[in-house]
């Protein structure tokens, strides 16, 4: 199996108030087309996100951004199964960029992104695509 990687992701701006939307720029390490791709691993941060006010703020853009981004996946790659989202683990970083307590902050913007896509929210684009799984009993062992 080979890789593809691609970076969509919102172009940078540090103003509050500048919302131009997704660019999607191809980084293709391997000859896959985009119909083979069928899971995506999405890790995103804001540049400096002290311009946003405090929090939930930043999160809450950051949110917006990632929702942008899983529509913008399923749009440029058809078959896609599964998209795994990952929050920063540590800023250790004093300059504007994204320093703490950004950087922790930021797992609410994927938590509440996580929590549409339970809920199979419309915001992602997706709620339309999914099914209800199958209800059957589970089984298990006490240990």
């Amino acid at each position: 199996m080979r890789l593809l990687a691609t970076r969509l992701y919102p172009r940078p701006s540090r103003r509050p108030d500048n919302h131009q939307g997704c660019g999607a720029l191809p980084v293709v390490v391997s000859e896959q087309s985009p119909q083979q791709v069928q899971v995506a691993w999405l890790k995103q941060a804001l540049i400096d996100p002290a311009n946003y006010g405090g929090f939930p703020t930043p999160a809450q853009k950051l949110q917006e951004d990632l929702e942008t981004i899983i529509r913008n996946i399923k749009r440029n790659y058809p078959n896609i199964k599964l998209t795994y989202l990952s929050s920063r683990t540590r800023a250790y970083t004093t300059t504007f960029h994204n320093p703490e307590p950004f950087a922790y902050e930021s797992g609410f913007a994927v938590k509440w992104t996580i929590a549409l896509s339970v809920r199979r929210s419309p915001r992602l684009g997706i709620a339309n695509v999914l099914t209800d799984p199958p209800l059957e009993p589970v089984s298990y062992t006490h240990l």
